[in-house]
């Protein structure tokens, strides 16, 4: 019987202008009556998440920051922070290359202060809650991750920063225009969350869409990827995926169980 679902949530649970799908609610509310933990998996905030879900929010799990944070409610469970020293190195090239940068800690996301539209875009299209800094060295909190953002995209220097800085901190593409880095990863968050929880391996289903998705999609006995994925990111054993929200249903209606392949 599955008893922890964790979803990413852009390309994957989301719909394609970034709202939760119609019945969501009804659904998670259902499972979570059965007794089956729900998690959102984002490289979002913890109070982004918990804005996004806020009906069932206290009941919902959350696997923040790409791993950077776990809670399940107002509970935090886990937190993996990134040596200071590390992310100031790191920040300095990602400027040099012309990326805006975001760092978060737990308690809300950094930008600086010389770049209006980039602290507006964070503050009220992805409703993070935000502080402005004139310098990154003036964060008083434990940083879990930091991001940098290309307008036009981050493919071009993506294999530069992957192989630059993977063996010392996960360093991963988080979609076209964002490069993010944490001490932990999807993967990682999901273990944490599933030891606070109890909850085996074969206990847990996951959805994912893109390579920041891998590590949770490895770690869950039931991956499901999204039928736009990369097909590199297809494992045997994996299954294929059109839309969440009708998979969650039919777990809900089986009384806990997958439906068959």
């Amino acid at each position: 019987m599955i008893r922890l679902i964790a979803t990413d949530l852009d390309g994957t649970l989301l719909e394609k202008d970034g709202t939760l799908p119609d019945g969501f609610f009804d659904v998670a509310n259902r499972l979570l009556d059965m007794g089956i933990a729900v998690a959102a998996a984002s490289g979002r905030q913890y109070d982004n998440l918990r804005r996004m879900f806020m009906p069932i929010a206290s009941r919902m799990s959350f696997i923040c920051e790409n791993g950077g944070l776990c809670a399940t409610g107002r509970q935090v469970v886990a937190t993996n922070p990134i040596d200071r020293a590390l992310v100031m190195t790191i920040v300095e090239e990602l400027q040099s290359l012309g990326m805006r940068v975001l760092i978060s800690g737990e308690k809300c996301c950094y930008v600086l202060d010389d770049d209006r539209w980039f602290m507006e875009d964070m503050a009220f299209r992805l409703r993070n809650t935000t502080a402005v800094v004139s310098d990154f060295s003036l964060i008083d909190e434990p940083i879990i991750k930091f991001s940098g953002f290309a307008p036009d995209g981050v493919a071009p220097v993506a294999d530069r920063l992957t192989q630059e800085w993977a063996g010392k901190l996960s360093a991963v593409m988080a979609g076209r225009n964002w490069f993010d880095f944490t001490m932990a990863n999807k993967g990682i968050g999901l273990k944490n969350l599933m030891d606070s929880l109890g909850v085996q391996k074969e206990e847990v289903a996951a959805f994912g869409d893109h390579f920041n998705d891998e590590t949770m999609l490895a770690t869950a006995g039931h991956p499901f990827l999204m039928k736009t994925a990369d097909p590199r990111l297809f494992k045997p054993g994996t299954r294929w995926c059109e839309k969440v929200l009708p998979v969650l249903r039919q777990i809900a209606e089986n009384g806990g169980e997958l439906p068959p392949i």
